[in-house]
């Protein structure tokens, strides 16, 4: 879905379970034809917003053969390969390479139970993985303190070999980090936060494209990407905010939404499921009414 700007929507897609807390692996591809049919070209699985952390790694290996299946040649999958381990990482991105994913997404250590994550042990992690990968990266910058990061001319030779094919920016900083990286590395794509509520200003400081949610990209891309009218465009920001300000619950949101839309019969999420209250759930009613009331 390129713009004119050249700047590309990503899809993340959550994982959809029955009330009993298995996958539902149809309504989960399902979400795949709803973003094909709506000309999302890429899409992501296995991102933090996608409850990867609820998934034992036989069904990661899984979802990755399934969504890969589903999207074939009309769509671009993204893995997200975090997982608790450097083996357990390598492993998934195995399975990515052999079903034909474009890329991964790796980030820090996200499991370090026995010491504080420490600068030296991140550019270890990310230097064995990088070497080590046979499809292109993405590195995922979720806000992370910069002092535990690698500096910027790190990621050089990654770049020139092949192995690391952009970065994914959000949180605290993510403007002038983008602008920071586009102006040193202008050959890679540099991808912008998670749920594009600050797509214009990223578009504007180098971003490339944005990997977002599922449940409304073709009205992100009306209104926020296209124009729209002030009314329209205003009420999916609110939306956009709103999710920001409730990511303890985001995925249950997305998916309800997705169920309002009729693309998912629900939104059950697999326990320990953060809390989604009445008041999270008609505030959501009322942002879908005025958004897709017209339809």
């Amino acid at each position: 879905m390129n713009h004119g700007t050249g700047f590309k929507i990503n899809s993340a897609i959550p994982t959809v379970f029955n009330i009993n807390q298995e996958i539902n692996w149809d309504e989960t591809s399902g979400i795949v034809e709803f973003l094909n049919r709506i000309n999302v070209k890429n899409i992501s699985i296995l991102l933090f917003g996608g409850e990867h952390y609820r998934l034992s790694l036989e069904e990661k290996k899984n979802q990755i053969e399934l969504i890969t299946g589903i999207a074939g040649s009309r769509q671009k999958v993204f893995v997200g390969l975090n997982d608790v381990s450097f083996n357990s990482t390598m492993i998934l991105e195995k399975e990515a390479d052999k079903y034909g994913a474009v890329a991964g997404i790796i980030s820090i250590p996200p499991y370090m139970p026995f010491y504080g994550v420490r600068k030296n042990t991140v550019k270890r992690f990310l230097s064995m993985v990088l070497k080590s990968s046979g499809i292109p990266l993405i590195l995922q910058d979720t806000g992370v303190p910069e002092s535990i990061l690698p500096e910027p001319g790190f990621w050089r030779k990654y770049i020139n070999n092949g192995k690391l094919a952009g970065f994914k920016i959000e949180g605290m900083g993510s403007m002038r980090k983008i602008k920071t990286l586009h102006a040193m590395y202008m050959d890679t794509e540099i991808y912008g936060g998670y749920l594009g509520i600050n797509m214009e200003k990223e578009i504007k400081s180098g971003s490339a494209g944005s990997i977002i949610g599922s449940s409304m990209p073709d009205k992100i891309r009306e209104t926020i990407l296209n124009n729209a009218s002030s009314t329209i465009k205003e009420d999916v920001l609110k939306m956009l905010r709103f999710e920001v300000n409730h990511l303890y619950s985001f995925t249950s949101i997305e998916k309800y939404i997705l169920m309002k839309r009729g693309i998912i019969s629900g939104y059950t999420c697999r326990c320990p499921c953060p809390p989604f209250s009445h008041a999270v759930l008609g505030r959501s009613d009322t942002f879908y009414n005025k958004i897709f009331g017209d339809l």
